[in-house]
């Protein structure tokens, strides 16, 4: 951005040169009635007329420099949000992911808390049927199930990170 103003104030100087030349010249092509031009007048006229073309020339270079770059700059930019902008949108989803799973979770969690519940009041009572235990177990089973599936997202998530640095650096 220092180069940028720098350049900025660059061809604003050299604007102002140009046009404080174009009325300089504007003053000497029109001769005054009692006084002609002197003969090497136009010459030096004609090259400071060349020189200060030159200059403007050299100006609209630089600015047309400065705009491919600004341009290219600007489109950079814009290519990193967006790229950051979807990073953003897959890591939501990702977390919106692992509430839904958590949320499952917490559900089986707390329907084996209920199995086991009753599981531990008909053992106190003598009275443990086999329909208490078999819901008991098969609670227990949802449980290990559902904690298997929250840890298989959470390494699918960690080897999706690691993903590109190992590509990284095998290309490196």
């Amino acid at each position: 951005m220092a180069d940028i103003s720098e350049l900025e104030h660059r061809i604003t100087l050299a604007l102002d040169r140009i046009g404080a030349g174009i009325a300089g010249l504007d003053r000497r092509a029109v001769p005054e009635a009692r006084v002609p031009p002197a003969p090497a007048a136009p010459q030096g006229e004609g090259a400071e007329a060349s020189e200060l073309s030159e200059l403007l020339e050299a100006e609209r270079t630089a600015n047309a420099q400065i705009e491919d770059r600004l341009k290219v700059l600007k489109d950079r930019q814009e290519r990193e949000v967006s790229e950051l902008r979807a990073e953003a949108d897959r890591l939501r989803e990702q977390v919106e992911e692992t509430h839904a799973r958590n949320r499952i979770l917490k559900g089986r969690l707390e329907e084996m808390r209920r199995t086991f519940n009753d599981l531990r009041a008909s053992v106190r009572g003598d009275q443990v049927s086999g329909e208490t235990l078999n819901a008991a177990l098969q609670a227990e089973l949802d449980g290990v199930t559902a904690l298997r599936e929250a840890d298989r997202a959470e390494l699918d998530a960690i080897l999706g990170e690691l993903e590109p640095l190992v590509k990284e650096a095998e290309n490196a």
